[in-house]
């Protein structure tokens, strides 16, 4: 989290800086006026590449955690499909019969759901 905190805090304070640029200016000259203007592109360039990589560093997060999700993934094919259909116990009585292995059970399973189409999909585990 300090990676996206601590890049938003040097944004505010740059922000801050050229608020501070803008009181102090008096008089408008096109010296200042120029100045000020490659002080507020300054801060708008280094702002979206501020943002770029937090997105970036967020984006990467996100596959970290789908990765992380998806290590104990199991696919199962060709069950077929039923219209009222329970999965887990389907799976739970597939597994303990053609595997056999009589201890398995439903409470082995987290999670047990098919792809939300009309197709026969593989069973996720």
């Amino acid at each position: 989290m300090e990676a996206i905190k601590d890049p938003l805090s040097a944004v505010a304070d740059m922000f801050k800086e050229l608020q501070e640029l803008e009181k102090s200016t008096s008089s408008v000259t096109a010296v200042s006026l120029s100045a000020e203007f490659n002080h507020f592109k300054m801060f708008i360039m280094t702002s979206l590449t501020t943002f770029q990589r937090q997105v970036a560093f967020l984006g990467r997060e996100i596959d970290c955690l789908e990765m992380r999700k998806r290590r104990k993934m199991i696919l199962l094919h060709g069950i077929e499909e039923d219209k009222s259909e329970d999965t887990t116990a389907r799976v739970t009585s597939l597994v303990a019969d053609h595997l056999d292995l009589p201890t398995f059970s439903s409470s082995s399973i987290n999670c047990s759901h098919r792809h939300l189409t009309t197709k026969n999909w593989p069973q996720l585990l």
